[in-house]
């Protein structure tokens, strides 16, 4: 069974209401899973965060953040989003998700994960050229 580092399929079904543990198999919720965790990682890569992250660095707004992501996921292939969608918990709890992870790629929300080594300290620029410059200027 394929796990991803957030949480594992079984993990998964204590986040699932009846409905959908009742009308999803095993492969549905995995597929819903791995979605959203891939969803995750990207938002962790453009934070500056290698992925996939350490499993020792997981913490529970992440765990809680994939599992509402591929909550709506696997509501949505079932077609089981109650309606009006935009007022479903589902829905909110999905874009309460995003905004998390997208808080996480904006740096305006720091999680303990290791960094991406850009081979620079934070603040320093690195900036390189073959082209030489010639600066005319009246400074």
């Amino acid at each position: 069974m394929a796990a991803t580092v957030y949480l594992t399929e079984p993990e998964f079904l204590s986040y699932l209401p009846g409905d959908l543990q009742g009308n999803s198999d095993l492969t549905q919720r995995q597929a819903a899973l791995d979605r959203a965790a891939s969803k995750a990682d990207g938002y962790m890569a453009a934070g500056g965060y290698v992925t996939p992250v350490d499993p020792a660095d997981v913490t529970k707004a992440m765990i809680g953040a994939v599992a509402d992501m591929a909550r709506y996921h696997l509501a949505s292939v079932l077609r089981l989003v109650p309606e009006p969608v935009s007022s479903s918990t589902l829905y909110t709890d999905h874009g309460d998700a995003v905004e998390w992870f997208k808080g996480v790629s904006r740096g305006t929300i720091v999680v303990n994960a290791t960094p991406v080594d850009t081979g620079s300290t934070p603040g320093e620029a690195s900036i390189y050229t073959d082209t030489s410059r010639e600066w005319r200027g009246g400074w």
